[in-house]
């Protein structure tokens, strides 16, 4: 008949049809890789088998053996953490802000609470703000040997009862603040509370003033100024704890005392090893 075609058998599969193109392959491998963290890798072949067109057949979903040994490491990490001394918990450097969180205690379980802006400074000199009754298990915890407290008012008799108790000397330096336009702290203040800083008989130490942020802030500041901390590191540690509440005053008092770099009397026999001097 006009027009009739012959028939001719279907051309054999494109070789494509069977094994991926290299770079079809390759782009896979990266998902895959991608996909499970670069560890598929490790793991021999990641690549599935495809349908005509190179498309990927579909798997039923197993968990990847490296999936599982990361739960189970992650697993060991959070117990591990759980059974820790707070006291190594805790070695961060006040720089990334403080510390609010509840605490387990390694030995009984019970809950800790540090105080508000909690943070460490370095190793053995720690600041917060003002502790409360609910605070009084983590600081037995820190086995303080000293406290700078640095308000005027004089301390609450439940919590200086807690540190007699303990046997915590409290170093009680009346602070005023900088309030513009008149009041500054007092220099002579801040270089006898350096020296308790200084002086490795008084560690572990905390500095404290009532919400830790600005008497505090100040300390903490003079002293990274004494263990040359650029000024622009100290504004910005001295801001993650002070946040909107920043003064100028306290800013400019420490970059005055930085300029000024007063004579502060220590031994250098009790100096702390992380003191540069």
């Amino acid at each position: 008949m006009q027009g009739r075609r012959e028939w001719k058998p279907p051309p054999k599969a494109d070789l494509r049809d069977k094994v991926p193109l290299e770079e079809e392959e390759e782009e896979y491998r990266s998902e895959v890789e991608g996909g499970w963290g670069g560890h598929a890798k490790h793991h021999g072949d990641v690549s599935s088998p495809r349908r005509a067109g190179g498309r990927r057949e579909e798997e039923d979903v197993h968990p990847h053996p490296m999936l599982e040994d990361e739960k189970e490491l992650l697993f060991r990490k959070r117990q591990q953490m759980k059974q820790r001394n707070v006291k190594d918990v805790l070695l961060v450097d006040s720089f990334k802000g403080g510390v609010d969180t509840m605490l387990l205690d390694r030995d009984g379980g019970d809950e800790l609470h540090p105080p508000k802006n909690f943070a460490m400074v370095y190793r053995g000199v720690y600041r917060s703000a003002y502790p409360t009754k609910k605070n009084f298990s983590f600081l037995q915890k820190l086995g303080l040997n000293s406290v700078v407290y640095l308000c005027q008012e004089d301390y609450s008799g439940q919590v200086m009862q807690f540190y007699n108790a303990m046997g915590v000397t409290v170093f009680e330096h009346g602070v005023s603040g900088n309030k513009e336009p008149f009041v500054d702290i007092s220099d002579e203040m801040i270089k006898t509370a350096l020296q308790r800083l200084l002086d490795v008989r008084n560690h572990p130490v905390l500095i404290h003033c009532n919400q830790g942020k600005h008497r505090t802030g100040s300390l903490v500041g003079c002293l990274r100024a004494m263990n040359h901390w650029s000024m622009t590191a100290i504004f910005d540690e001295y801001r993650r704890f002070a946040g909107s509440k920043a003064r100028r005053a306290d800013q400019q008092f420490i970059e005055l005392f930085h300029r000024k770099c007063p004579k502060v009397k220590t031994d250098p026999k009790y100096h702390p090893a992380w003191f540069i001097g």
